[in-house]
């Protein structure tokens, strides 16, 4: 992953998703739901650990 954007709620900030930028091609194998524009989404409950870079929990997202 390279870098993300995110799907916010407007009425509370709650982060819904994050759109995947640069998507590698192991992520592109996964099959993972996307938006009307084709961007890839994954979604912010699954992410693990934040800082340099982004965790993410696999089995949350397959």
């Amino acid at each position: 992953m390279k870098s993300v954007t995110s799907y916010s709620e407007t009425k509370s900030g709650e982060l819904i998703n994050m759109i995947l930028a640069n998507p590698t091609p192991y992520a592109l194998k996964l099959e993972l739901e996307k938006d009307k524009a084709g961007n890839i989404l994954i979604p912010f409950s699954s992410v693990i650990a934040t800082g340099d870079f982004m965790v993410i929990a696999e089995e949350e997202i397959i």
